[in-house]
């Protein structure tokens, strides 16, 4: 049994290795969206393992602590069609 839940582990640690996570919102800075949106992401992202975090918006653009990138939708769809 602990050979079988290792090679889970392994891998869902490879699959993760290869995800990101975003979050979605118009408005980032506003009100109590800010606290709500990036804790829920970064809840979300360390309980699944993921390293890349995104929080996608209307027009905002920034970096926050653990690696969570602020990024516009247009940006965000256009780096993700380049991959």
């Amino acid at each position: 049994m602990a050979v079988m839940q290792s090679n889970i582990i392994k891998n869902w640690q490879s699959l993760t290795a290869s995800l990101y996570l975003k979050w979605s919102c118009v408005m980032l800075y506003g009100g109590k969206t800010f606290a709500r949106e990036v804790s829920a992401l970064r809840d979300a992202a360390d309980a699944l393992g993921v390293k890349e975090r995104y929080v996608v918006t209307w027009d905002d653009e920034d970096s926050l602590p653990d690696d969570i990138q602020v990024i516009p939708a247009w940006k965000f769809l256009l780096d993700r069609t380049v991959e």
